[in-house]
Formats: C-alpha cells, sequence, structure tokens
C-alpha cells in the first residue's frame, strides 16, 4: 500500500513539531480544530502515529537523530543547579534524563494487549510431557471412578505389585 499524500495541515504539523516538539502545540499552530488541549493533544498523537515515517529522515537531517539525543540525554543524568555558590544535583532534570533513556532503550514495556485463548477464553499453557499431563490422566482416572470411591482403576498402575522377576525363572 502506497503511502498517500500530506495534506497541508499535516504538512504544517510536522514542520511546528520539529520545530517545538510538542505534539499539542504543533496541532494547535497547524491549524487543526479543536476546543481543549486534550483534544489538540489527541490529534497530535494521532499525526505523530501517521506521519512518524515521515518526521525521522527531518530529525536526522537537522543531527537530531537518535544519538544526538542520546548525548543530550547523558548530560541531563549529571545535571546541577546552584544555590548562592553551592552546586546541588537537579534530580527532577536527572529522573526525567533517566526515564527518557529508558523509553529510547525499550526498557519499558509495550503497549497493554488482550489476548485470549481459545473462543474468547484463558489461554492455557501447558508444557508436553510434564507434570500437568499427568495430573489430567490421573484427574480423568478420579472422575471416571466417581470420585475415587472404587481405588484406582485396573491397568493404571497403583496398588498393583509389580513382578520383577526375570523371564526365565517364570517358566516351569
Amino acid at each position: 500500500m502506497a503511502k498517500q499524500e500530506l495534506t497541508l495541515k499535516q504538512r504544517k504539523w510536522i514542520k511546528f513539531y520539529v520545530e517545538c516538539g510538542s505534539l499539542t502545540e504543533a496541532a494547535e499552530k497547524a491549524g487543526y480544530k479543536a476546543t481543549t488541549r486534550k483534544s489538540f493533544c489527541a490529534i497530535g498523537a494521532e499525526n505523530l502515529e501517521k506521519l512518524g515515517y515521515k518526521i525521522r529522515p527531518i530529525l536526522i537531517a537537522k543531527g537530531l537523530d537518535g544519538f544526538a539525543v542520546a548525548d543530550v540525554l547523558k548530560d541531563a543524568r549529571n545535571a546541577i543547579y546552584f544555590s548562592g555558590r553551592k552546586e546541588i544535583p537537579d534530580h527532577k532534570i536527572r529522573l526525567d534524563a533517566v526515564d527518557k533513556i529508558a523509553k529510547l532503550g525499550g526498557l519499558y514495556a509495550s503497549e497493554k494487549r488482550e489476548v485470549t485463548g481459545k473462543d474468547g477464553g484463558p489461554i492455557e499453557i501447558k508444557p508436553k510431557g510434564s507434570i500437568f499431563d499427568k495430573l489430567d490422566k490421573y484427574a480423568k482416572l478420579f472422575e471416571s471412578n466417581g470420585g475415587g470411591e472404587e481405588g484406582p482403576a485396573p491397568g493404571d498402575g497403583a496398588g498393583e505389585s509389580v513382578d520383577t522377576a526375570p523371564a526365565d525363572d517364570k517358566a516351569g
């Protein structure tokens, strides 16, 4: 599927987004119609999702690729402010920088998605040859015997003696 041509508002939005870095402000300046900041933010987020492929080359051309951003964030990890003559660590900026580094590095869980099993039910995870197979076997035997009132089913090995004598000794 070919990517469609951008509208005038979309081109303006990209221009303003690259300039200011704010989804919301870019949507306002580009001329989108909305009544609340939340609506402008939603428009900006939708545009970013749709138009991200157009923004990346522009950022790279302006020297704002991932490496440049990472360098700035590394510097921000050591942010300080001055109180009189004393240097004080700016923990808010430092935490924001670490947070952004983690996001860029993919350290946060991705978007949550609801996954269901067969017919919308829960997903069953049972490794083959596991204890679950044995438990299922015994649960079925238990149910087939009316709740275990009569003991184990014949042939399941439970409660039966096993003849361990060699086959040669049995003849006779």
